[in-house]
């Protein structure tokens, strides 16, 4: 019999903590809970987890902490629970400790394509296709160059609106990774009111209009993940 994906959840709220182990077991997946860093780190001593999940705000050592003592000792993949408004302030210092995250409140769908999503990765040690330097980025059939908001490729240009650029940037900055409709209106529309999630939607349809303008290669890499949100898949 094929042996469960292990996997350790780090949250200081009991019913939370337990209501996602509930729900991982119900997808087929071994789970253990812990309710802080300190027991997290505990077990992850003892034990071999094929992932983490850990909420950021933790008393005592917090989920940043959890992520870089975890880097010292084991290369297991870690999700990282990180509530609405946080992640502008704590993504360059988490990025290099961890394989993905997610914002809370999220759906349980969404929990489960980036639970397999970073099994997938994992298994078939993916890679992302993507040279890049600060900038320009160099796609297989377009290269995006920032300074200039532009892409360009097989003799054709376009240029992108304030906006479409602020939106492919944080596509890129997390390539491969699922990023739900809610954390893209946070993330590059936060100043705005009264705005929703079809703001993202439509920004999106642009992209992939101007893209569709290169090749057909070089939109499909924004793909729609049903009822969750996009990826720029590699």
């Amino acid at each position: 019999m094929k042996a469960l994906k292990k996997i350790l959840i780090i949250d200081s709220n009991e019913s939370e903590r337990n209501k996602l182990k509930h729900f991982l077991e119900k997808e087929g997946f071994e789970v253990e809970g812990a309710v802080d860093g300190e027991t997290g780190i505990q077990l992850l001593i003892e034990g071999d987890y094929d992932l983490i999940i850990v909420e950021l705000e933790l008393p005592g050592i917090n989920g940043a902490d959890v992520c870089n003592i975890v880097r010292k000792i084991k290369e297991t993949p870690i999700i990282v629970l990180i509530s609405n408004g946080e992640e502008k302030n704590m993504l360059s210092s988490l990025r290099a400790g961890m394989d993905d995250y997610i914002l809370k409140p999220y759906i349980k769908a969404e929990m489960l394509h980036r639970v397999k999503a970073t099994f997938r990765r994992a298994t078939t040690n993916d890679s992302t296709v993507i040279e890049q330097d600060k900038n320009q980025i160099r796609l297989p059939n377009a290269v995006i160059e920032w300074e200039a908001h532009r892409i360009t490729g097989g003799g054709k240009e376009i240029y992108l609106t304030p906006k479409e650029y602020e939106l492919l940037q944080y596509l890129t900055s997390w390539p491969n990774k699922i990023l739900s409709r809610d954390e893209l209106l946070q993330a590059v529309w936060n100043d705005e009111q009264s705005l929703d999630t079809r703001t993202v939607d439509t920004a999106i349809k642009r992209l992939r209009d101007k893209f569709s303008k290169i090749s057909p290669e070089t939109a499909s890499t924004i793909k729609t993940v049903w009822r969750v949100g996009y990826i720029f898949e590699i």
